[in-house]
């Protein structure tokens, strides 16, 4: 009875060690869709694995982070498809798996979008921030207390604006007519109604309830708008 019970407790440890000695690889999707500024791939693993990727099978390899047996790995909004090759290696065990992510539509050519940019900071007397040969990055063009203004370009085409302003501006009559006008003008840059995006991004948060940290998606002459808050920040997701 005594070694009956043994191995009633050993039995479940063997088949919990055998488990955990193998290399598993697995992705939530295997086409993905950029959500605003990336499209984000998500997996499993085991726990200890090494992980790395490959893009549009090019020769080099990006590490990935592995958090105890997940993985996410941020792919930029692009206008044509993306292979994402992944490899996870584990006690020279090694696992691939390739998935897709779709082309997305760009909102315009960058070039036009940065001298047009240029132009109404000319006509503000400002000095001009857009480099027009930017491309296959995202990055910050202005980032002040007040305001930051992220965009990804990728293959000289504007894929996603993100507008970003602190939640402490909106409870001062000054801080909402500049996080408006900046709204407003960025809207109208790339094509949208200015004016429409606001008056329904106005009421989207009058009717937002406590604690919504994210509204339906705004549509303006073919672009969204989609509006996200955070503890102290509200961000304004813009693509085609």
């Amino acid at each position: 009875m005594k070694n009956n019970l043994k191995w009633i407790f050993i039995v479940p440890i063997i088949f919990l060690m055998t488990a955990c000695s193998k290399n598993t690889l697995s992705t939530s999707q295997t086409t993905y869709h950029a959500d605003g500024m990336v499209a984000v791939v998500k997996g499993k693993t085991n726990p200890k694995a090494k992980l790395s990727y490959q893009m549009n099978k090019q020769a080099q390899t990006k590490k990935v982070t592995n958090n105890d047996g997940s993985f996410a790995i941020n792919v930029a909004r692009s206008p044509q498809k993306q292979n994402i090759k992944i490899k996870s290696d584990y006690q020279q065990k090694q696992l691939y798996k390739t998935v897709q992510v779709a082309a997305a539509k760009p909102i315009m050519d960058y070039p036009e979008f940065a001298q047009k940019y240029n132009y109404l900071l000319l006509a503000q007397q400002q000095k001009p921030v857009l480099n027009s040969e930017l491309n296959n990055t995202i990055t910050n063009i202005v980032n002040t207390p007040d305001q930051t203004v992220r965009i990804n370009v990728q293959q000289q085409k504007l894929m996603a604006v993100t507008l970003i302003y602190p939640l402490k501006a909106m409870k001062t009559k000054a801080g909402v007519q500049s996080t408006s006008k900046s709204i407003a003008t960025v809207s109208q840059l790339i094509g949208a109604d200015g004016r429409d995006v606001l008056k329904q991004l106005a009421k989207q948060m009058r009717d937002a309830k406590k604690n919504q940290t994210s509204l339906k998606t705004i549509t303006s002459h073919g672009k969204q708008f989609k509006l996200g808050v955070s503890s102290d920040k509200f961000y304004l997701y813009i693509t085609e």
